[in-house]
């Protein structure tokens, strides 16, 4: 159709969107805020700055010394993994030797 062409919007979703706002005479998204779904975050911002702070500041920290100072100094428990997976999505990637 020529609004898929225009807005890159499937067919269904545009036919969603029309019901929405005949339905409520408004379209918003039925979620707010950036996170919209999913499990809530295990660390606080001020938790990942500290982390992003700590491998800038020495980029060859082992995990397990960034869970023992997380702990220490935030007082934030978390797993080798969860601390992984926030650095990964901080743009963080893990150098070979």
């Amino acid at each position: 159709t020529e609004v898929h062409a225009f807005t890159n919007v499937s067919p269904r979703q545009q036919h969603r969107i029309w019901k929405l706002w005949h339905e409520t005479s408004e379209v918003k998204p039925t979620r707010e805020g950036p996170e919209t779904g999913g499990r809530p975050r295990n660390f606080t911002s001020d938790d990942v700055v500290f982390l992003q702070g700590s491998i800038d500041r020495t980029c060859d920290t082992y995990l397990d010394e960034l869970q023992e100072a997380l702990g220490a100094t935030c007082g934030a428990e978390a797993s080798h993994a969860t601390i992984w997976q926030t650095l990964r999505r901080s743009g963080y990637r893990m150098k070979k030797v």
